[in-house]
């Protein structure tokens, strides 16, 4: 694989209200994020999976986030950590055929294209976001027809960028 293939991102949470969880957890070693096995430590973020992610993490009436959480990006080697409160932009694509642009990590502008959807009566319809920042999250929920999909886009300077240097 190449450095810029696509490996589907993970999710790690503080404290998840989710029974269901990963076999791992994210240490924040300073410098650096460790993915480990097993109990989480003090301070570790517990992975669950990563489609669930939008009802812990999010606080949708006031579009901010609502607790500490990390998407790993395998490809990358980094984690994007965002803390509680930050406001962020939701941006919405739905339609029976969705095709989104970007991916976690990479940095949008105001009014870029970010996806392309197709209605029910075959329409093409363009998804631009209304801010600029770093998409941090897709959010995707396979109970929607049609397909509906949540970009979560955070400010840059709100956005943690960390490497990933162990994973055991």
């Amino acid at each position: 694989m190449g450095e810029n293939d696509y490996r589907f991102p993970r999710l790690f949470v503080e404290n998840p209200e989710t029974g269901t969880r990963g076999p791992a957890n994210l240490h924040d070693r300073g410098e650096c994020v460790e993915v480990r096995k097993g109990e989480p430590g003090p301070g570790d973020l517990v992975e669950i999976p990563y489609e669930q992610g939008f009802y812990e993490i999010i606080d949708l009436e006031e579009a901010r986030i609502r607790k500490r959480f990390a998407t790993l990006l395998p490809a990358q080697g980094e984690a994007l950590i965002l803390g509680p409160g930050v406001q962020v932009g939701l941006i919405e694509a739905a339609g029976t055929l969705v095709h989104i642009f970007p991916r976690e990590g990479d940095k949008v502008e105001k009014w870029e294209k970010v996806a392309y959807v197709v209605t029910a009566k075959n329409e093409t319809r363009v998804v631009k976001t209304p801010m600029p920042g770093v998409l941090v999250y897709i959010a995707w929920n396979p109970e929607y027809v049609p397909e509906k999909y949540i970009l979560v886009v955070a400010g840059e300077g709100d956005v943690e960028r960390k490497r990933v240097c162990g994973e055991g």
